[in-house]
């Protein structure tokens, strides 16, 4: 913190002019920190989520992998995105896939 020579040598207005200048910076810093903070946050919980979803999209091809000429499905993968396709001599079942 900067000396405040004029109160030093007891001449002046006699306010802390200091004092009042860093409460009028700290309550123009405060609220852009919090908006920042608060922008920031958001930012890690879309990336965490999309990380989750990631997962789990990998988690699911793993698996349609494995299913992969046992049950009639096809597995395939263009670019990111996947796609399953049933052929003719596929048996007729039921499956039930959950992504948690």
């Amino acid at each position: 913190m900067a000396t405040d020579y004029l109160s030093a040598l007891n001449v002046g207005s006699g306010l802390n002019t200091t004092q009042i200048i860093d409460a009028l910076v700290a309550a123009e810093q405060e609220p852009q920190e919090a908006l920042v903070n608060s922008q920031k946050e958001e930012a890690n919980v879309s990336i965490s989520s999309f990380g989750s979803v990631r997962q789990n999209l990998t988690d699911f091809k793993s698996t349609m992998s494995a299913m992969n000429g046992v049950t009639g499905m096809s597995l395939t993968q263009a670019g990111s995105s996947v796609t399953a396709s049933i052929r003719d001599d596929a048996k007729v079942d039921q499956f039930r896939v959950v992504l948690k």
